[in-house]
């Protein structure tokens, strides 16, 4: 029991450094390594230009039902920006879409060069795109799955990468050397590998639990034997 019972704590307390080193670097991480503004904007919002626009709203319902299908559900219609360019976005139950709001011209998928742009103004600097490629599916650190993603690389120090929706030009994820580490300490902190994602903190949890009932077993034993040889 007592060779067990060391064991088990040399065992936890690996456990509980693990979990303290990486709890420090998560909470103190905005004073340690982290940058604000995660997916924000680091460039100023380019005004919309109403020029041109005639769509309506019934136009732009119209558009996507002919391209998705008169069986598409509409659950809202918007009239943005992106880019300075107006754009209806209509959303459905299941996917949404983007229109160009002055030709009427579908814009879902995005085209390659334009969700590269989109996704230039959530990095700093003007750095030079490295790659864009379209994904057919993401999976989110959330393990959320997102269908039809652009991946959006560029050249520049920490190697920032976005994600964005192919289909609204819409933000996923935003990374660099930095976040992917912090990531990884977030992962490391509640053991969130194998696609368990927290539940293998039971591991630690029950380490803890068998040293405080194998402690309580070995006081009982020694109290025993304190009173048997003072008798």
């Amino acid at each position: 029991m007592r060779r067990f019972h060391r064991r088990l704590g040399v065992a936890a307390a690996l456990f509980v450094g693990l979990a303290s080193v990486t709890g420090l670097l998560w909470a103190y991480a905005p004073y340690l390594y982290w940058e604000g503004n995660y997916l924000e904007r680091k460039h100023p919002v380019v005004p919309m230009d109403f020029r041109g626009v005639t769509l309506t709203h019934q136009d732009a319902i119209r558009t996507a039902r002919e391209q998705l299908g008169t069986a598409f559900v509409v659950s809202a219609v918007t009239l943005r920006s992106e880019l300075g360019q107006p754009l209806f976005e209509v959303r459905g139950e299941e996917r949404d879409f983007l229109i160009d709001a002055r030709t009427g011209a579908p814009l879902s998928p995005l085209p390659a060069d334009f969700a590269a742009r989109v996704a230039a103004q959530y990095v700093r600097g003007h750095p030079p795109v490295a790659a864009v490629t379209l994904l057919d599916a993401f999976v989110h650190r959330s393990g959320k799955v997102y269908k039809s993603v652009y991946r959006v690389q560029f050249k520049a120090p920490k190697t920032p990468v976005i994600y964005l929706s192919a289909r609204t030009g819409a933000i996923i994820e935003e990374e660099d050397d930095v976040r992917r580490f912090h990531f990884w300490v977030m992962r490391l902190h509640q053991l969130n590998f194998f696609g368990f994602r927290k539940t293998l903190t039971i591991i630690p949890g029950s380490a803890i639990l068998l040293l405080v009932v194998s402690g309580f077993v070995l006081s009982r034993r020694a109290r025993s034997r304190v009173a048997r040889s003072e008798r």
